[in-house]
């Protein structure tokens, strides 16, 4: 549950199969996410400015309007709206802060994308809608199965599936919103 993982990937399986009496079925097996040892919403955030050219994170110190305080760590589901700027008093230690999304398509329901990907995108993705209510929580409402062509632009689904190189991911899920103002994604989790 850890999104900074301090073990040293290889000597870990290394150590744990050479104990198992595995050492060449370790040797020639695929190490999936190995490299992905990083995916904090502030890794992301900065992932996510390199390859779209616009920013997720933000300062709270210095931007003015309405931004979503998070944990920097994953699956924490702690994240809440924010009237910014803040004193630098008041910024949370080990939080990170994005602008607000407003992914309201639907009177009182926000809707979430989730990409599957496994070496590349999925061709299909999840539409998950909450009530406004529940925001930030991972208690959908609604949740259908579409084609991921059919919600983003080839141009989009490129820069998705290049940020997941970035990241180092092998295997994973994504988590992309779209603003309903500016018709902007923005990949917040994965």
């Amino acid at each position: 549950g850890l999104t900074k993982d301090e073990v040293k990937f290889e000597d870990y399986l290394t150590n744990t199969f050479l104990s198992l009496g595995y050492k060449d079925e370790f040797i020639r097996s695929k190490k999936i996410n190995a490299n992905c040892n990083d995916i904090s919403k502030k890794k992301l955030g900065n992932c996510f400015q390199e390859i779209f050219n616009y920013q997720l994170n933000i300062n709270p110190t210095t931007y003015k309007g309405l931004g979503v305080e998070k944990s920097d760590d994953n699956g924490a589901h702690d994240g809440k709206l924010v009237k910014l700027p803040i004193t630098k008093d008041l910024v949370q230690n080990k939080k990170v802060y994005n602008i607000h999304i407003n992914n309201i398509f639907e009177k009182n329901f926000i809707t979430d994308y989730r990409i599957p990907f496994i070496g590349e995108l999925s061709k299909f993705c999840y539409e998950k809608k909450r009530h406004i209510s529940e925001r930030f929580l991972n208690q959908n409402h609604t949740v259908k199965v579409l084609q991921t062509s059919d919600i983003f632009t080839s141009e989009e689904i490129n820069k998705i599936s290049s940020m997941c190189h970035l990241m180092k991911l092998d295997y994973g899920e994504i988590d992309c919103l779209i603003d309903a103002d500016t018709r902007k994604i923005y990949v917040v989790d994965i």
